[in-house]
């Protein structure tokens, strides 16, 4: 479990240096479509594989793949 919660940690930070410009298209309701699209809600950051893709929030369109 403690790596687990080291990797959440670390991932993040990972993630952002990493950063690229994605092209704007639909957008992602939520964590779990978040989920859905193929990547993952962390830290109320919605992020696609090297890329962070905007914020995750339960009610309105946050993440823009």
């Amino acid at each position: 479990f403690r790596v687990l919660s080291w990797f959440i940690m670390l991932v993040p930070q990972t993630f952002t240096s990493l950063r690229s410009t994605g092209t704007p298209a639909s957008p992602v309701r939520g964590p779990l479509q978040c989920v859905k699209q193929g990547g993952f809600c962390m830290s109320g950051n919605c992020r696609f594989p090297l890329r962070k893709l905007g914020t995750c929030h339960r009610f309105k369109a946050c993440c823009i793949r």
